[in-house]
């Protein structure tokens, strides 16, 4: 009588036991979400284009596998188009995840079926025209829904890219996700979050973060200072933004638990940029969890120095009243500008703020100096605009990607800097 007792007892004691330990796994999680932070789980973004190396497929493999990093989102720019399939088989071959794609491309889309891959894909949403905010949900969702079918089919996860303007802005995308679930029941398409895009709302960051939180595919960190995007600080290494513990502790308490990317986005060495931002990182862990700081280390490719301008003078700049002529393409615009200093982000005109459907801007990119355009709904919507060649000063900008002039800029001349980083 006794023997089924104790027999019952162990099983009781058993069962308590793994409950216990299945529960303390739980819990050990929930109190360190640190872990999101492991360097075999970090996404390694904008660091193709973005790359003063210019490393091909093999280097680049080889120098993630350096860096303990094992996940890549993949961005690109025509030229790569030729190495698309090498890319791929660099990272089987350095046992690297292919984690996500920029944009679409027919060429990637045939590989990731014949290798079977299946990354997400990140794409930005069209500034819709419509009146009513309702009608601007619908009409963005709609323009997209063809993608969103493509990537049902491929089995890949859709991720709506914030990049400015209305289509940049959380509420936004969280509407278009509820619509596309709710319409076309399209459960795979989700919300990417860059900070680097998120300036003007960084005091929000934890209401935002818990708005799209059960869409988020992946959240990519920045170093992140007040108004950055308006001192020239836009791009910062992880450690050198003064919110960049603020916001970790709001991301860790948050309950996310997705990907989480760290980015390149400058002309430097994108082996020490990310080594940089990975090394910030690991300094700033301890301080969310109220531990004290250790040594701060220092950036290789980042100093408040470098980052100072090398003039004194203000540089000079113009409010015009807003006109609809402004906000319809085609454009011309022409501009005659001296610039003090690539190793910023210089924006030489633009429309509208960031936050609206209507913006565009045009800017140089930090480090490079390169002429680009930032042009929201429109295909590409961020490209760079180069002299032809054998063209004089005066040409007119033709965009590398699609050789298409009728949605180009007219420009007076792409900017070159010496090796101090002034215009020559």
């Amino acid at each position: 009588m006794n023997q089924p007792t104790c027999y019952r007892g162990v099983v009781l004691f058993l069962i308590a036991l793994w409950s216990f330990a299945s529960t303390g796994e739980l819990s050990g999680q929930q109190a360190n979400p640190n872990k999101l932070f492991d360097r075999d789980q970090l996404v390694a973004w904008c660091i193709v284009p973005f790359d003063g190396n210019e490393r091909g497929p093999a280097p680049r493999a080889e120098m993630l596998k350096r860096l303990g990093l094992r996940r890549v989102a993949y961005d690109w720019r025509e030229k790569h188009v030729a190495t698309f399939e090498e890319e791929i088989l660099q990272y089987k071959k350095h046992g690297l995840e292919y984690f996500a794609f920029w944009d679409t491309h027919p060429v990637a889309f045939r590989l990731f079926e014949k290798y079977d891959l299946h990354p997400q894909i990140w794409k930005m949403l069209i500034n819709p025209k419509s009146e009513t905010q309702a009608g601007r949900v619908q009409e963005a969702a709609e323009q997209i829904l063809p993608l969103v079918e493509q990537t049902r089919k491929m089995r890949c996860q859709l991720g709506l890219y914030n990049h400015g303007g209305w289509a940049g802005e959380p509420e936004n995308l969280v509407a278009v996700c509820q619509y596309l679930h709710q319409h076309h029941e399209a459960d795979h398409v989700g919300i990417v979050y860059n900070q680097h895009h998120a300036h003007p709302r960084v005091d929000e960051f934890a209401k935002l973060l818990a708005l799209m939180k059960p869409h988020l595919l992946c959240l990519n960190l920045n170093g992140m200072a007040r108004n950055g995007d308006r001192l020239g600080k836009k791009i910062l290494p992880l450690g050198e933004g003064e919110l960049d513990v603020s916001l970790l502790k709001i991301l860790c308490r948050s309950g996310y638990r997705g990907p989480v990317g760290i980015i390149g986005h400058t002309q430097d060495d994108v082996e020490q940029r990310l080594a940089d931002n990975l090394e910030g990182l690991e300094w700033l862990l301890p301080q969310v969890d109220g531990k004290p700081a250790g040594p701060k280390p220092t950036p290789r490719t980042w100093s408040p120095e470098k980052e100072k301008p090398r003039s004194s003078a203000k540089i000079p700049g113009a409010l015009l009243e807003g006109r609809q002529a402004y906000r319809r393409p085609p454009l011309t615009v022409e501009c005659r500008v001296t610039l003090s200093d690539r190793n910023r982000y210089n924006i030489l005109v633009a429309s509208d703020t960031k936050a609206s459907g209507s913006h565009w801007e045009i800017f140089t990119v930090s480090g490079s100096g390169l002429f680009t355009a930032y042009l929201p709904g429109m295909e590409p919507a961020l490209a760079d605009w180069r002299q032809e060649e054998n063209s004089v000063p005066g040409c007119r900008g033709v965009c590398p990607k699609t050789k298409c002039r009728k949605k180009t800029l007219s420009m007076v001349r792409d900017l070159r800097f010496d090796e101090h980083g002034d215009v020559t």
